[in-house]
């Protein structure tokens, strides 16, 4: 399938959001929606695209087989290879639990981990992302695939509601944070999102199209994220910052609002200056290289952590000069990654067609 414009792009911003929140928490920014919200849409939208256009081309599921199986090693030759080179070297030099937790690890189920002990697991903590991204990949191609066209569109909007009622579930039972967050039920609305938008690329161009074109839908959104982060804070449960009524309706809203996100990449419908910023050469490179960025930003921030702590330094007393520092550093790791091994590795996806 024809490489969908600006996504790189998007993927890059997404990142940004995560880096704010992981090195920023502070006002007003800790209120930024999360990035993962917003990749996991792009993500299940260029997946359902995938899936759903070889479904299109032919219906006959004996024919899935090989088509499903160079999926898998697709998302395997993309992934796998600096996420395991990551909690490999993290397993050499003992860091923390990672040899306790290692088979959560390896078999990308470390949001069940965190849900169920509480742990962040320290620089690693934001590989809960993956795991979920991973348990999505291994569900949705069968659904996609197997059940009637027609009830695509409602197993969508059944996720969009599980992973919505999921969050006000834990919230008015004074559930953890870690539930709220990073629970894959909690994140059901994300990829609900992101399927319908895929779906109505395939089969209901025209839909789709119009829904872009009426922007409703993005306006509600906005004025409900609004006033949510208004008001919603006031409703804070536990002691955790992030546990109130705004991030119980902020994956929802924030999922609605990257419809336009992705539909105007979708659709070309960027303006002049815009196209011109999203297809640069320096933006293109660090989309390309955002997922060695998420990877790698905490690994990053401890190692800055101990230097600056044997030098009698406060990380957040210097936070404003430490931030570049940060991003230049990570890039430089995300780059070696991408350039060395990630880019060779991944010339085979092209084989993979």
């Amino acid at each position: 399938m024809n490489h969908i414009k600006h996504i790189d792009a998007l993927r890059f911003i997404a990142v940004c959001l995560v880096l704010c929140h992981h090195w920023i928490l502070i006002q007003p920014l800790k209120y930024l929606p999360f990035g993962s919200t917003i990749s996991f849409v792009i993500s299940s939208f260029l997946i359902g695209r995938i899936l759903l256009n070889m479904r299109s081309r032919n219906n006959n599921v004996t024919t899935y087989v090989k088509p499903l199986v160079l999926f898998y090693l697709r998302r395997t030759v993309r992934i796998f290879p600096a996420y395991y080179v990551l909690i490999t070297i993290c397993w050499i030099l003992n860091y923390g639990k990672t040899r306790e937790i290692f088979l959560y690890l390896t078999t990308f189920t470390t949001n069940f981990y965190i849900v169920n002990f509480g742990n962040t697991l320290g620089f690693l903590g934001h590989l809960w992302s993956v795991a979920v991204q991973e348990q999505y990949y291994i569900v949705i191609p069968i659904l996609l695939l197997l059940i009637p066209v027609r009830y695509i569109k409602l197993i969508a909007f059944i996720s969009i509601g599980v992973g919505l009622f999921y969050r006000l579930y834990v919230y008015y039972h004074d559930l953890s944070f870690w539930h709220l967050h990073v629970s894959t039920l909690s994140c059901l609305d994300t990829f609900g999102v992101g399927t319908y938008i895929a779906y109505l690329s395939i089969y209901e161009k025209e839909t789709f199209k119009k829904l872009i074109e009426n922007k409703t839908l993005l306006r509600i959104s906005v004025i409900i994220l609004l006033f949510a982060a208004v008001f919603g804070t006031f409703f804070q449960k536990g002691n955790h910052y992030y546990l109130d009524f705004y991030r119980v309706v902020e994956r929802t809203v924030v999922s609605f609002g990257t419809i336009w996100l992705v539909g105007y990449a979708y659709f070309d419908k960027y303006n002049t200056s815009i196209n011109r910023l999203f297809q640069s050469k320096t933006i293109l490179y660090l989309g390309k290289i955002s997922y060695g960025i998420y990877l790698y930003h905490f690994f990053v921030t401890h190692i800055c952590s101990i230097i600056l702590n044997r030098m009698n330094l406060q990380v957040y007393n210097h936070i404003r000069y430490l931030l570049p520092i940060y991003f230049i550093i990570t890039f430089i790791f995300a780059t070696l990654s991408w350039e060395l091994f990630e880019k060779p590795i991944n010339k085979l996806k092209t084989k993979l067609y």
